[in-house]
């Protein structure tokens, strides 16, 4: 099957230096030892792959460790992996109060559009987080005509796209979706269930986190697939959250 698999990847835990700021602190020993298996879990062909990392060291530093040394130039930056700059100090207090708490998950699903409406930044709220990863599918949806037509050439009918950034990007969009096709109710108990099991926890880093565009009688489909569950997504469902 001709396929596009979008993987969406969690930067390394990061090794604080006071020295240092926030975007340059690196990454963790333990991590450095799990990029082999974020590797492996999404067994990417990396001939036929692009890798795209947020401004920051550690999403950099991740994305060139886990990809062949001779294949790190085939990464760009992309600025909207990441959250918004650190200097707006009431972002920076609300952020760590929620880390402290536990509960950024679920301020920022429920409170973070309000925040960032009030301090005048529209990245980094839930609902411009669901839509940079919305914008993303969509282009590619557009791309899989081009790349049906060229992958006669290739073995692998895959064509890979990695994105590494900040964990509540990728979030944002799952609760965004759920929320768009099924009932409130179904939003609540994903983010209980995140705050459960992945919210402010070192293994959240390894989740397995693949949205696959593929073609089913003519009609471009769109599979989402992470910890949670597989789930079919209507590109009308992603359309409707971009405007």
């Amino acid at each position: 099957m001709i396929n596009i698999s979008l993987c969406f990847v969690r930067h390394g835990d990061h090794d604080k230096q006071e020295n240092l700021s926030e975007y340059f602190f690196p990454l963790t020993e333990r991590w450095k030892q799990e990029v082999d298996y974020v590797k492996s879990i999404h067994n990417i062909n990396e001939l036929q792959s692009i890798w795209f990392a947020a401004e920051n060291k550690r999403s950099i530093d991740t994305v060139c460790r886990i990809i062949w040394s001779e294949w790190v130039k085939r990464f760009k930056v992309l600025n909207n992996l990441l959250y918004i700059n650190m200097s707006p100090w009431i972002f920076l207090e609300w952020l760590n109060e929620s880390i402290k708490n536990k509960k950024v998950m679920r301020r920022t699903i429920y409170n973070s559009d309000e925040l960032m409406r009030l301090i005048g930044y529209k990245q980094s709220s839930y609902t411009v987080m669901a839509q940079d990863v919305c914008n993303i599918i969509l282009k590619y949806c557009k791309l899989f005509p081009h790349w049906e037509k060229i992958s006669i050439r290739y073995e692998d009918k895959n064509l890979y796209r990695v994105f590494c950034g900040k964990e509540f990007i990728y979030a944002s969009f799952r609760a965004k979706v759920i929320e768009t096709i099924c009932w409130i109710e179904e939003k609540e108990r994903y983010v209980s269930w995140y705050e459960k099991n992945l919210d402010n926890r070192p293994e959240a880093r390894l989740e397995k986190i693949v949205i696959r565009i593929h073609k089913e009688w003519e009609l471009i489909k769109i599979l989402l697939i992470d910890w949670y569950g597989e789930m079919n997504i209507p590109i009308e469902v992603i359309e409707e959250i971009v405007k």
